[in-house]
């Protein structure tokens, strides 16, 4: 998930298996540009399929919205703000999976 300045949401669209779990997995490569202020957050399906006491899942929408929320934030902001969204909504009873997040933010251009 690519949240820009804008706060606009973006999926990378190649990719493969997860990683790890097959050792003869092909992957597809992939390009893109991060811009100043953008910040790639990835994860694993732990995150958006994580349930609280109704069984609803954290999903995709609540995994956004939780990125544009505190995307102006430095990589620690969001990863305690990411944290914190993911433990309030699940009560920190249902986590079930594992729950891995990576994020990189774009602080100044490539050149």
């Amino acid at each position: 998930l690519i949240c820009r300045k804008n706060h606009d949401i973006e999926y990378l669209s190649t990719g493969g298996l997860i990683l790890g779990s097959f050792p003869h997995a092909r992957y597809e490569n992939g390009k893109t540009i991060l811009s100043q202020g953008d910040v790639l957050v990835l994860y694993t399906d732990g995150v958006t399929e994580t349930t609280n006491n109704d069984e609803n899942v954290f999903g995709f929408n609540r995994l956004e919205q939780a990125v544009r929320d505190c995307k102006d934030q430095d990589v620690d902001g969001i990863k305690a703000y990411l944290t914190d969204s993911l433990f309030q909504f699940t009560d920190s009873n249902n986590v079930r999976d594992d729950i891995t997040v990576i994020i990189t933010k774009c602080e100044q251009p490539f050149s």
